[in-house]
């Protein structure tokens, strides 16, 4: 099926989106020897098949998440503050692999306990399953400001920063919104500014 009759764009995009075809994760692979250049296919777990032989795994760690992991702060963090956006999810399986307490926040901070909870010591489900949204809202705990331990690194997406180091022009401010909650509570830990 087209990716085009499934979504909505821009008419510059109508070619693109009419090249990209949806299909099931296990059939993935095996189309994949049958596209031609420029055609790609798509799974709706966010995996990735190109005609020119690039793949890409919904859960595979990105460039960014393989650079964060290099950092002599990432080694050294116990506890990981992520947004639960789509594409901070390499980074929260990175850190629930390498025995991190992960803290996420619950959509919209819509709960009186608005943080998912997820230990890799005690989840029972796959990481690749509770490390997304919905997986968490099914198996992890949710915690409030008052019961999270300190908070070692705080990873969180951004198009840009201000001079100050804001984050802007990304999003609708939920993410700025839990990392104040969490100051405002001693959630975090000390600052730090990363280039």
């Amino acid at each position: 099926e087209a990716l085009g009759q499934q979504v909505r764009g821009p008419p510059a995009l109508k070619r693109r989106l009419a090249q990209t075809g949806i299909v099931a994760r296990a059939d993935g692979a095996h189309l994949r020897d049958q596209l031609k250049p420029g055609q790609r296919l798509v799974s709706r777990e966010g995996d990735i098949w190109r005609g020119d032989g690039f793949t890409s795994a919904a859960e595979a760690p990105s460039p960014a998440a393989r650079r964060l992991a290099e950092l002599p702060v990432w080694r050294a963090a116990r506890v990981v503050k992520s947004n639960p956006d789509r594409a901070q999810l390499p980074v929260r399986l990175s850190a629930l692999g390498d025995g991190k307490l992960v803290y996420m926040a619950v959509p919209r901070l819509a709960t009186s306990e608005p943080f998912y909870l997820l230990d890799p010591a005690v989840l029972a489900a796959p990481f690749e399953t509770v490390a997304t949204g919905a997986g968490a809202a099914a198996a992890a705990a949710t915690v409030g400001v008052d019961g999270m331990r300190p908070i070692d690194l705080v990873v969180c997406g951004s198009v840009a920063g201000n001079r100050q180091g804001a984050r802007i022009g990304k999003g609708d401010g939920n993410s700025d919104m839990d990392v104040a909650m969490l100051s405002d509570g001693g959630g975090g830990g000390p600052a730090a500014v990363l280039d």
